[in-house]
């Protein structure tokens, strides 16, 4: 078995640690196992990464800390060894009631990451000795940056594409933010790959209630997620976590989860998946709701924000001074974020930009249209559920979109066939593993 060190800021619900868990469950774990450095507080994913054989080592960031950072880096590299996960990292581990440190060392590192600085953590690799030093890039622009922020990326490029021997991006615009053109020029380079943002199409094409018997059928094609469903469930019981109170053979979400939050079938619901930061661009997701409303058919409706972040209060403080917070659900981090798309008619990103946005694959493979900004990746568009509308349009522009969605939504909904689209994930694990196990 081989063990790989994957490198996050954190293991909690965001888009590029969903995608890390989504290839990370799918791998041959008899083959490969992921190992996770990360930083600061627990995470969700952490409980569930130790379940499934990965070990967890918590460094502190080099703002906190740079010798700290590097020293504890130099130590994971050459020893691979734990002594508590809650405490900053340490090479001494206790097995069988004695003190001692392990002789095992990773070959193979991953840093997933937005920008170029993250070749220190290569650097510090490559005078450890690991052989494969990869970069997983999940984004096309550095999100929040200041200008200088970002001249210093480009200038940190170069050095980037000389410790990484191994590059990976979601797209090809990812790649070419994080390694330059030559990403683009080199894909039949064993060293250059794209790992598309893949899902487990079983779950997002549940059936949703309502549907149409095309959207109905093509939940009953995949005969073994009933299964998956209950083997979730249990091993949410076995970290200690409480499972959905919509699992299991027979649920309906899209009633269950409209009646939670006082809302009747007829009534148009929108949603906003994502981390709450400035680049998610939820003050404008705002001005679009508050059109809705406006609007004679959707005087009623309402918008789920789901996920959280740092600009939580803020955005809950605008939505007041909009004077529709009684139409505003602030969900939190979901674990189910499938049965919310059903619930949904309409899912809307006005990002700024992203990588490619996870959230957008998971809503077309849940039939839930979804409304893009004209400033993300064509690349997300695997169906004809995903439409683009530029930001400067105006907020009229989208609420008009949003009514003629959720208008054929309720009557129209079915779930396009993906199995072919690049996405999912049971087949593109299967290639990352074929790439890892050759190195």
């Amino acid at each position: 078995m081989k063990r790989i060190l994957v490198i996050l800021p954190n293991l909690d619900l965001g888009g590029m640690e969903t995608v890390v868990m989504n290839y990370f469950r799918n791998l041959d774990r008899s083959k490969i196992v992921f190992d996770f450095v990360v930083h600061g507080e627990p995470g969700f994913f952490e409980e569930e990464a130790r379940a499934l054989g990965a070990r967890i080592f918590r460094v502190p960031t080099r703002s906190q800390g740079f010798f700290e950072n590097i020293s504890a880096m130099r130590r994971i590299y050459a020893a691979g060894s734990i002594a508590s996960e809650d405490a900053y990292f340490s090479t001494r581990v206790v097995a069988d009631g004695r003190s001692r440190v392990s002789e095992e060392k990773y070959d193979i590192v991953i840093v997933c990451t937005e920008h170029a600085f993250a070749f220190i953590e290569l650097f510090v690799a490559w005078t450890s000795g690991v052989k494969t030093r990869a970069a997983w890039s999940h984004f096309s622009d550095y999100q929040g940056a200041s200008r200088l922020k970002r001249r210093a990326h480009f200038f940190a490029r170069p050095l980037m594409c000389f410790y990484a021997n191994l590059c990976l991006a979601c797209t090809k615009d990812a790649g070419v933010w994080l390694f330059g053109k030559k990403f683009a020029k080199n894909l039949q380079n064993p060293a250059f790959h794209i790992i598309n943002n893949a899902i487990d199409l079983e779950i997002f094409s549940r059936q949703a209630c309502g549907g149409t018997r095309e959207h109905n059928e093509r939940s009953e094609r995949f005969p073994r997620h009933r299964g998956r469903v209950s083997e979730a469930t249990r091993a949410l019981e076995g970290c200690g976590r409480e499972a959905s109170p919509l699992a299991g053979d027979g649920f309906e979400p899209r009633e269950k989860i409209r009646a939670a939050h006082g809302l009747t079938n007829d009534e148009i619901a929108v949603g906003i998946a994502g981390r709450l930061t400035a680049v998610k661009n939820h003050a404008f997701a705002l001005e679009i709701f508050k059109e809705l409303l406006a609007s004679g058919a959707g005087k009623n409706a309402a918008l789920f924000i789901i996920g959280d972040g740092e600009l939580r209060e803020e955005i809950e403080t605008q939505s007041r001074n909009l004077g529709i917070t009684n139409r505003v659900i602030f969900t939190g981090a979901l674990g189910n974020i499938h049965e919310y798309y059903q619930a949904l008619d309409v899912l809307i990103l006005p990002s700024h930009h992203e990588g490619l946005p996870v959230v957008a694959i998971e809503a077309q493979a849940s039939g839930l249209p979804v409304i893009l900004s004209d400033k993300l990746t064509r690349d997300v568009q695997i169906s004809d559920l995903a439409h683009y509308e530029s930001l400067n349009a105006g907020a009229t522009a989208w609420a008009e979109k949003i009514l003629a969605l959720a208008s054929r939504e309720r009557t129209e909904r079915t779930t396009p066939d993906l199995s072919e689209s690049g996405f999912d994930i049971t087949r593109e694990a299967a290639k990352l593993q074929k790439i890892l196990l050759e190195l």
